[in-house]
């Protein structure tokens, strides 16, 4: 009977040991399993905080090339409107140029023509404005305009008289009073006045713009 008891007894702590290992080995393999799911957890965290970084990264890329070529069409588009405007404006400009330049040759073709009357008022006044004194004048070989006839009218009351000596220029006529010597045309007396005639026409054709 004693040693059937030892036996049972035996068999009982056998199968009592067999249990604990049998609950060690679960708990080790939970464990396991348990680690396992936390490190596949923190693995998709991981991923998915990598994914996200990506997209945002992709995004910030393609909103910094997007603004970049925003940038670089504007400037482009700015150059353009720039560079229509200077053009614009320099035709502009040569258009006024070309335009005055054109009224002062008529103006000056208008003077070849004008009668002696018209003339004689305007020679009248610049020679009065030069102050002559025992002055003399001389005509140009080929000019048309201004007469003889029309010099010793305006001589009567400046004094001066036609030189001796035969003039060696073409248009117009020179004044000589002592060293001094002055030549005036249609041409020259628009040339004195030039730039004044210039601003002139520019204000009245083109104020308004």
């Amino acid at each position: 009977m004693a040693d059937t008891s030892a036996n049972i007894k035996g068999e009982a702590q056998t199968v009592n040991a067999g249990e604990e290992i049998n609950v060690v080995s679960q708990k080790i393999i939970d464990d396991v399993l348990l680690q396992k799911q936390e490190i596949l957890n923190d693995a998709e965290k991981k991923q998915k905080e990598i994914l996200d970084s990506a997209e945002r990264k992709r995004k910030e890329i393609l909103d910094d090339a997007k603004k970049k070529a925003q940038e670089r069409y504007d400037k482009v588009y700015e150059l353009e409107i720039l560079n229509a405007k200077s053009k614009i404006n320099q035709e502009l400009l040569l258009f006024k140029i070309k335009t005055i330049e054109d009224l002062i040759s008529k103006v000056k073709e208008r003077l070849k023509t004008i009668n002696s009357e018209e003339f004689l008022k305007v020679l009248k006044d610049t020679l009065n404005s030069l102050k002559l004194s025992e002055s003399e004048y001389q005509i140009g070989k080929n000019e048309e305009l201004i007469s003889g006839e029309l010099l010793e009218e305006i001589s009567k009351k400046i004094g001066f008289k036609k030189s001796k000596e035969k003039a060696d220029f073409d248009t117009g006529i020179k004044i000589i009073d002592g060293k001094k010597e002055y030549m005036l045309s249609a041409e020259t007396l628009i040339n004195e006045k030039i730039d004044i005639i210039k601003i002139k026409l520019s204000k009245f054709l083109f104020e308004k713009e």
